[in-house]
């Protein structure tokens, strides 16, 4: 098991540059992985440990790498349903030489009025309370199938008594897959929950993604 010995820096010791080499080289001359006893693995931004250094980042140049719209749209359904002009791709990824793809997303949403203009939804008389899904999907190829991305799913809830509420929505996610020459990605929106579903209206949408090269 490697183990890393740092020498302790007292009050008042000279700073010399051959203890701070001392401590380098205690890390460069290991022969074993970095693991658990020497550093915590959630304490390290985990692509600097990976076998190559990571290169700037490097945003993909090809077309549709960018979704953006400053007009609502409205969602309304009870299965998850995209959020019209959200794709963006085709991007290329390749395994063997990239990190992953940094995907952000965000955007604007305002939840319905259901107090007044609904009054009579079953949400509204039955005190059920709304319960907003949003999640990234992604496909392999143009002419796939999307599919949920793994760990990108949000929820929000909402009182059924309350009216109209504005608030913000934001999305990070570094993406890994098999090796391709044309992902896509999209937002996806439902309501989840049993029943005629509420509109929710989605506005000033972007979204972008990176690609990270070793």
């Amino acid at each position: 098991m490697a183990r890393i010995n740092l020498a302790p820096i007292g009050t008042g010791d000279p700073l010399s540059v051959n203890a701070v080499n001392a401590d380098i080289d205690e890390w460069n001359l290991q022969t074993q992985s970095i693991d658990g006893e020497n550093v915590r693995e959630e304490g390290v931004d985990r692509r600097n440990v990976d076998t190559y250094q990571v290169s700037n980042p490097t945003t993909t140049s090809l077309s549709g790498s960018y979704a953006q719209f400053e007009t609502a749209v409205t969602v309304q359904s009870s299965t998850p349903a995209a959020i019209a002009g959200s794709e963006m791709g085709p991007f290329t990824y390749d395994s063997s030489t990239d990190v992953g793809l940094k995907i952000n997303v965000s955007f604007q949403y305002k939840t319905p009025e259901v107090q007044t203009a609904n009054s009579a939804h079953p949400h509204y008389s039955n005190n059920i309370r709304p319960n907003w899904a949003f999640q990234l999907y992604y496909k392999d190829g143009s002419g796939g199938t999307y599919t949920a991305v793994t760990g990108t799913k949000r929820e929000l809830s909402i009182d059924c008594k309350l009216l109209a509420k504005i608030d913000s929505f934001s999305l990070a996610h570094m993406f890994t897959a098999a090796s391709s020459s044309a992902l896509y990605f999209k937002m996806y929106a439902w309501e989840d929950n049993t029943g005629t579903p509420l509109e929710i209206l989605v506005q000033y949408y972007n979204a972008f993604g990176t690609r990270y090269l070793r």
